[in-house]
């Protein structure tokens, strides 16, 4: 059978697409495959499993908002308190154009949705997603560690304050889809040093 050129990538963003505004369980590999616009036997040549797909979903999510949001967001020349303000931005601005991209509909997180999914049936998919999300978080302690150093707070835990980040910023994306709603993302977006000034070491 020849192989299709470019089908992996495209079985991976149709996943996501399916997986965002549905669920993992109820995709199966032919509608991946129908909705992807390749051959049965192509997805088994790209991915040995249903899992396997999802791990490159996971991947391909991160690499997204590792690109889109985190880097730019986060980048060593903004001061530090700042980038948070920048995040929550450009946090609105990726999932409210993903919003429009998928006829309205809000998803929420795509690596939080797989994880509460899969939670208790597939270890290494949840330890994936433990994974990246640990990746983002260090993300935030580091602006945190810079404003200690900078002066900006003081006495501050900042794994702890990093963390409460993860669980707020969770939180958002968590109430806007239950809404269908990315506005409240910048509607309930609050200053970083609020989480941070009761996380002491």
């Amino acid at each position: 059978m020849a192989v299709e050129p470019e089908a992996g990538q495209r079985l991976i963003t149709s996943a996501k697409e399916l997986f965002h505004v549905r669920s993992y369980g109820s995709v199966g590999v032919q509608e991946l495959c129908e909705h992807a616009g390749v051959r049965r036997g192509s997805f088994y040549y790209y991915f040995p499993s249903k899992r396997a797909l999802v791990l490159a979903v996971l991947d391909d999510e991160w690499q997204s908002i590792r690109d889109e949001v985190l880097e730019p967001s986060f980048s060593l020349e903004t001061p530090p308190l700042e980038r948070f303000q920048r995040y929550i931005d450009l946090v609105y601005a990726f999932y409210r154009a993903r919003t429009a991209r998928e006829g309205g509909v809000f998803g929420g997180c795509a690596l939080a949705n797989l994880g509460q999914e899969i939670c208790g049936l597939d270890s290494l998919t949840l330890e994936k997603v433990s994974e990246l999300l640990d990746r983002t978080t260090s993300y935030y302690r580091r602006a945190f560690e810079d404003a200690i150093e900078s002066g900006d707070l003081v006495d501050i835990d900042p794994q702890t304050a990093a963390e409460r980040v993860r669980v707020y910023v969770q939180g958002l994306l968590e109430l806007a889809k239950f809404r269908n709603d990315p506005e409240v993302i910048l509607r309930l977006s609050i200053d970083p040093r609020m989480l941070a000034v009761t996380a002491t070491r």
